[in-house]
């Protein structure tokens, strides 16, 4: 235990939610682990990205220009290291800083190396592709990574799964164990790609996902009704603070980039921690919750690869179909595209705590948020009009 924080002689105190006023949460052992994860990150993270920039720079490991690519100079793209070391420290202090009671308890730490462990193999796993593209190759073969994949998402299922469906008016089906690893693993990978697949513009995968940690961060602290979790608000909590770090050289002009090591990263943790904190509880709102926390490159991904289905296409082909491409494409500047997937994120964010909170009225909020969004990613973006020339104003005294 940990002397100087607040004392607690049973977990009753654990309960107060934290939404109810910011002493009663303070007063929380748990709260100060969180905060310390996200302080913690925020203080690697800074540095570390700083100094892998600069080292990627005199090295040259950057991301080649041309193509789909939208910089002009080359880039550094292991952003994802920054992001991972804040993560890993923050996690670790965090978790500590639980205290020994609370991890056996809550049965914190069996289901918190696992996932650590799957985190780690996504990050060596892009970090290879990233470094391989220095020398003018493609990277990892896309094969080799989806079995990458795969296989850290087979961690998660080992320890977290989702077991069943519990639906209203006391009905719940159980799933069979092939079900529970099959959906489990799926939902893994999606996510992952899901991640990868809209790091197309600076600024974008990174904030979105800073948006997605904070939404499951803020709910499994929340205490709400069906939600317990001790050691997944640690992990979101840090998650962010790893991300603030690197959000620093990311937002548009990018002096840095993610890569792969960072997008594979982030998008492991972000489905392990919903099904570790919310999905496996086999409530109705517990699955949809994180579903509609990330709705958004959900379907963008979902219409993406159905669209490639329709034109018989690749599925795994690179094109510029995906959102950010089309808003550019349309004319929209960086920044109004970033504004504006970061409104639909958290409108979508906000959706999903209502859902869980309100359960009602959330749910109807829900529904009108998932019909918006469908609605922004299936349709064209409006081109933007051109800008009409500015003339030369004419001096009439000079013609007299």
């Amino acid at each position: 235990m940990v002397p100087w924080l607040p004392e607690a002689d049973s977990l009753a105190c654990l309960g107060v939610d934290m939404f109810d006023g910011l002493a009663p949460f303070l007063a929380r052992r748990d709260a100060w682990a969180y905060l310390a994860a996200c302080l913690t990150a925020i203080a690697i993270s800074v540095p570390v990205a700083r100094y892998v920039r600069d080292l990627a720079l005199a090295r040259g490991l950057v991301d080649p220009v041309g193509g789909r690519k939208q910089h002009k100079t080359p880039v550094p793209r292991l952003g994802g290291c920054g992001i991972f070391a804040g993560f890993a420290v923050g996690s670790a202090v965090g978790l500590w800083l639980l205290g020994p009671d609370i991890l056996a308890r809550s049965t914190v730490w069996p289901t918190m190396w696992p996932l650590l462990v799957g985190a780690s193999v996504m990050f060596i796993t892009g970090l290879a592709d990233d470094l391989l593209h220095r020398q003018g190759r493609e990277g990892l073969p896309a094969l080799l990574k989806l079995v990458l994949q795969v296989g850290a998402a087979c961690v998660v299922a080992g320890v977290a799964r989702v077991q069943g469906l519990a639906l209203p008016g006391g009905v719940y089906v159980d799933f069979p164990v092939w079900l529970e690893w099959g959906l489990t693993v799926f939902w893994v990978v999606f996510v992952t790609n899901a991640i990868n697949w809209i790091d197309g513009m600076d600024g974008l995968a990174g904030g979105l996902s800073l948006i997605f940690a904070l939404c499951l961060g803020l709910v499994g602290m929340s205490r709400a009704p069906g939600v317990g979790t001790f050691g997944e608000p640690v992990l979101a909590l840090a998650l962010v603070g790893g991300l603030v770090g690197f959000l620093r050289l990311n937002f548009p002009p990018a002096t840095m980039f993610m890569g792969d090591g960072g997008a594979l990263f982030l998008g492991y943790v972000l489905a392990a921690i919903s099904v570790s904190g919310l999905m496996k509880g086999a409530a109705l709102i517990g699955i949809a919750t994180p579903m509609m926390v990330m709705a958004l490159p959900m379907i963008d991904s979902v219409k993406v690869v159905f669209g490639r289905a329709v034109r018989r296409e690749r599925l795994m082909a690179a094109d510029r179909t995906h959102l950010q491409f089309r808003l550019t494409d349309a004319g929209w500047e960086v920044h109004s595209s970033l504004l504006f997937a970061y409104a639909l994120a958290g409108l979508s964010g906000c959706a999903a705590m209502a859902l869980l909170r309100l359960r009602g009225g959330g749910a109807s909020l829900a529904i009108l948020v998932s019909v918006l969004l469908v609605w922004v990613a299936a349709r064209r973006p409006k081109p933007c009009p051109p800008a009409e020339p500015v003339s030369a104003a004419v001096d009439d005294s000079a013609t007299e």
